[in-house]
């Protein structure tokens, strides 16, 4: 179980938020002084991306394995925003907290209804399919701070998305981006987004499709016939991406590899509960990329649920004249894969079995450890420069996808990417220019990305640094060396594997224990099958009904 941080927008409230939380947060802030002269602006954010999506139509992702994905309408965002550091923090009854944070900026919203055919997610593909009459585009356009009369210069508020009212978009998003990046000396700041503390953890109904992909590795199947075999299957029950993840979980990152003996055998001692990848697990010190966000109190608001042992070390009064080290950096964090800390420390992270999300840095850092050490964390890196955070989707099955290949497969369609650029502890808001317009990623588009940033750092390293205000980006905590998201599901088939054994609870408790599965999840199975004393031993008619879980027609 991981808790991230969730990042709804204040647009988006009523769909994704308790009724009380709304009400919280619906205080009325118009009599407050909130502008960015008390509050200054200190966070540049660009993002694209998928808010949501519903199934019943055919998205083109992918090829022969995904091209049956389907849905039926989805909202896709784009904007371009400028943040302070004032939060609203509201607790609710139970002691978590809902932060609202202020700004200044505008945000695009394409609802797509009405999808007739395979439609492939992206600026250009979709104001073409509308040309075609393969779906119904409505945008609308949400203004925070900007005056509304501004953008009505250059495209109505609301209207239909095709390739005109594209251009138009791009033309006005490019116009207030260079409105937002000259006049922040002194603007009203509103309500834009909110976070709130999100627990993600595993479905145990999903256990079935974990052994489904188990069993198909250890038959010796490719995944492209695994998953053709669960298209199949009269229960039509198993979740492709779920048997995708379990080939990557065994080392077989290709739709087409047959998996190896070793990898037929370790997945067979998984369903037989004697496998799994806590066996090799320790802990070492490791960096761990974080949300620079801190609440009043100095503690980071990613990690704030977690306790008070997760506060950055103070940035020393000398950190200008301190040495300093340039880097690129990029990493991948899963829900599947990731530890926990990894997940909560970053926000948005999806809890799906074919998503991830990428962070690519560009910065100029520095690591503070001389400080007294705060908590658990061992060193805290100080950064400014620019931060990338890529939301990774529906992936083709078998496709192992990083930061260098994101851009190419975006473009071939093997994936739903979206995006997010943020400048970090950089005090020039006219940086907030030089950012993406709408646009579709692709290989030279993220190439053009990277090269900006690259500009970027040499003109912060070539500048007074006291012009800029470092943020903590990075913190060094000792941290699990393997992760297994798996253990539920195997604890879940282990038990039923046992019922069909006729085993007493008494006898395989030990065993269970031995190989770090969950007794309590053990426990339970053996429970919904009416035992719940540990010498109690399975009839005939329950070892049956466990069969039945595993039947595969």
């Amino acid at each position: 179980m991981s808790t991230t941080l969730k990042t709804f927008g204040i647009d988006a409230l009523t769909g994704n938020l308790k009724e009380n939380d709304i009400l919280l947060l619906e205080g009325d802030t118009e009599d407050q002084d909130i502008n960015s002269k008390n509050y200054p602006l200190s966070a540049i954010q660009v993002y694209q991306y998928i808010s949501s999506i519903k199934g019943g139509g055919n998205l083109a992702i992918g090829g022969f394995v995904k091209g049956e994905s389907t849905f039926s309408s989805l909202d896709y965002k784009y904007a371009a925003m400028l943040f302070s550091d004032k939060f609203d923090v509201i607790t609710r009854d139970d002691g978590t907290q809902i932060f609202k944070r202020y700004g200044y900026g505008i945000k695009v919203t394409l609802q797509v209804t009405d999808v007739q055919a395979n439609l492939d997610i992206s600026f250009g593909s979709m104001a073409a399919s509308t040309k075609m009459g393969l779906a119904k585009i409505q945008y609308r356009i949400d203004s925070f701070g900007v005056p509304e009369n501004i953008i009505e210069n250059y495209v109505d508020l609301v209207g239909d998305f095709n390739f005109e009212s594209y251009q138009k978009i791009i033309t006005c998003s490019k116009a207030i981006k260079d409105l937002i990046g000259d006049n922040t000396d002194t603007v009203k700041l509103f309500p834009i987004d909110v976070l709130t503390p999100v627990t993600i953890s595993p479905d145990e109904e999903d256990s079935r499709s974990f052994y489904f992909g188990a069993d198909s590795i250890s038959g010796g199947l490719n995944l492209r016939d695994a998953v053709l075999r669960a298209r199949n299957s009269n229960s039509h029950a198993e979740d492709e991406d779920i048997i995708s993840f379990m080939y990557q979980y065994f080392g077989i990152d290709n739709a087409y590899s047959t998996p190896n003996e070793t990898q037929k055998k370790r997945a067979k001692e998984w369903i037989e509960g004697t496998y799994n990848k806590t066996q090799s697990t320790g802990f070492k010190d490791k960096w761990v990329s974080v949300e620079p966000n801190v609440d009043d109190n100095g503690y980071f608001v990613s990690l704030r649920h977690l306790g008070e042992e997760y506060q950055p070390h103070q940035l020393p009064v000398d950190w200008s004249t301190r040495a300093k080290a340039e880097y690129f950096d990029s990493i991948s964090i899963s829900f599947q894969n990731s530890s926990e800390i990894q997940v909560s420390a970053i926000a948005d992270v999806s809890s799906d079995y074919n998503s991830k999300t990428i962070i690519f840095d560009a910065m100029i850092y520095w690591n503070i450890y001389d400080a007294e050490p705060k908590g658990k964390i061992l060193e805290t890196r100080y950064g400014v420069g620019v931060r990338m955070k890529m939301k990774v989707s529906e992936m083709e099955f078998g496709t192992d996808i990083n930061f260098a290949s994101v851009g190419a497969s975006a473009e071939l369609g093997l994936a739903n990417v979206g995006y997010e650029i943020r400048a970090i502890g950089i005090n020039d808001k006219k940086i907030i220019q030089d950012l993406p317009n709408p646009q579709d990623l692709d290989e030279s588009t993220i190439s053009n990305i990277i090269d900006s940033f690259k500009k970027l750092l040499n003109k912060i390293g070539n500048s007074d640094l006291g012009d800029f205000n470092p943020q903590p980006i990075a913190i060094k905590i000792k941290d699990q060396t393997d992760v297994d998201s798996t253990l539920v599901h195997q604890s879940v088939t282990f038990a039923y594997q046992k019922l069909c054994k006729r085993k007493k609870l008494k006898n395989i408790l030990a065993e269970a224990r031995k190989n770090n599965l969950f007794i309590e999840k053990v426990k339970e199975v053996y429970a919904d099958f009416g035992i719940t004393k540990e010498n109690d031993k399975p009839s005939f008619s329950q070892k049956r009904d466990a069969l039945e879980w595993f039947r595969i027609e």
